[in-house]
């Protein structure tokens, strides 16, 4: 098991695992960054994402109950403006 939520991911999913892995991350944070000017719920998730991936390179995937949430509530609000 690698100490680093990334490598782990590599590890346990492949690179096209991987490659799905980022593309997720990189959508969600384009998403919120393109919201934070009109959604102030929109600031908290993008910043509990950054602490979240500057955690990762130091915490294994184990820590997935908090990604699960951040992942909930980004999605909420995208819908939300729907």
């Amino acid at each position: 098991m690698a100490h680093n939520m990334f490598l782990s991911v590599l590890a346990e999913t492949g690179i096209v695992g991987f490659f799905f892995f980022v593309l997720l991350q990189a959508t969600l944070f384009h998403q919120l960054w393109r919201k934070r000017k009109k959604e102030p719920l929109a600031w908290g998730l993008l910043l509990g994402f950054v602490a979240y991936w500057i955690a990762g390179m130091s915490l294994t995937w184990e820590y997935v109950k908090i990604a699960f949430f951040l992942y909930g509530s980004a999605l909420s609000l995208a819908r939300e403006e729907r």
